[in-house]
């Protein structure tokens, strides 16, 4: 296997790179702190294209393969986590789109999210289920030219910005057993209403949030692949969407990481720098390892993806490791910041509370552990 990146995959990083540092790093403290929807980052990213890399050019995209997206989001993260969340959640709903919908969904919803001209919001979670997909209530009743939609949907990012929200909803079944369908619904639709903003403990600046359906009507047209198909569809979404999350995490990782080599280069105790403390090198040589590990793990399943190889077992795998990663290493980063680490002043205590999210966000570690331990139960390692 070859582990390195092509020419074209560096220059992607090193733009993203020099983008991220210039443009969003000088003020992502701010943009925790207000926990503010960052309307600037957003048309930053839209101009660049990055909101459209993982689209065909045919609809307005970059064509980026996801290895090379997964790299560039990466970068993002590391500056920004909140820029980058935004990004990721209209994102997945794209793939969706782009994989999965007709001709007339792709020219109505993906375009302009490929343009920047439109955020999407990506709801299957509801208030009283999660990861229990079969026990959801929200309801897609067929009357006619169109679907009436009744339920709510939980903790949904990008909830009170997105101009359409594309849900899972219960349709009917022809076979006696439960069935799932996803359908855009523009944010005007009679009868769609968005509650209150959820108070987070990190990613504040992403809007999260419970959206109602009160007899919301929408066109059949707006089905995304076909009637009944929505769990297979969030199974085939759920795994490509992961490698993508996860690169959020490995981002936020590597600014912890950063942030520590720097800090502990200035900062002196016993007459020199803290870095020249054996203890410290420890902290810092088993950070860099393992957040190598869970980069590795994030690119193989990428590129297995582009290759059409089977990719599940790896982005679930990624899933598991990447978060636990996240917090061992921001929690050193801290330890190695000391009291400074405990303070707002310094950005270690933001990437800690921000790298929570990533074992409970599509689906929690234990869910995903139970999953890769049935698959390999079934099929070896």
């Amino acid at each position: 296997m070859d582990f390195g990146l092509t020419e074209e995959q560096q220059i992607y990083r090193r733009v993203a790179r020099e983008f991220a540092e210039r443009e969003l790093a000088p003020r992502a403290g701010a943009v925790e702190e207000r926990g503010e929807f960052p309307w600037d980052n957003i048309r930053l990213l839209a101009e660049e294209g990055y909101f459209g890399m993982a689209v065909s050019p045919q609809y307005g995209g970059l064509g980026l393969n996801a290895l090379t997206s997964a790299i560039i989001l990466e970068e993002i993260c590391r500056c920004c986590c909140n820029t980058g969340a935004i990004l990721q959640g209209t994102m997945v709903c794209a793939h969706l789109l782009e994989k999965y919908g007709s001709e007339q969904i792709k020219l109505k919803y993906l375009v302009p999210v490929t343009s920047g001209q439109s955020i999407a919001a990506f709801a299957a979670t509801e208030p009283q289920s999660g990861s229990d997909l079969t026990s959801h209530t929200t309801s897609a009743i067929d009357d006619g030219s169109d679907y009436v939609i009744n339920g709510r949907k939980a903790f949904i990012g990008n909830a009170l910005e997105a101009h359409f929200v594309v849900v899972l909803a219960r349709t009917p079944s022809r076979s006696g057993r439960p069935s799932f369908s996803w359908i855009a619904v523009d944010r005007q639709a009679q009868g769609l209403s968005i509650g209150r903003r959820e108070k987070t403990l990190g990613i504040r600046a992403l809007s999260v949030a419970e959206i109602a359906f009160r007899n919301v009507r929408t066109p059949k047209s707006n089905i995304v692949g076909s009637e009944g198909e929505g769990l297979a569809i969030l199974s085939s979404g759920l795994h490509w969407g992961n490698i993508f999350l996860m690169t959020e995490v490995i981002g936020v990782a590597q600014a912890a990481l950063e942030a520590s080599i720097s800090y502990a280069k200035e900062r002196r105790s016993l007459g020199v720098p803290i870095a020249q403390h054996q203890a410290v090198q420890f902290m810092v040589s088993d950070m860099a390892t393992e957040l190598e590990m869970c980069r590795l793990l994030a690119y193989k399943a990428a590129s297995h993806y582009d290759q059409g190889l089977p990719f599940e077992k790896y982005a679930t795998m990624l899933k598991i490791a990447a978060p636990d990663m996240a917090m061992r290493l921001t929690n050193k980063a801290i330890q190695i910041h000391g009291a400074a680490g405990y303070c707002q002043d310094f950005p270690v205590e933001r990437l800690m509370r921000q790298a929570r999210l990533y074992s409970i966000g599509e689906g929690t570690s234990e869910m995903h552990r139970q999953a890769l331990a049935r698959l390999l139960f079934r099929e070896g390692v």
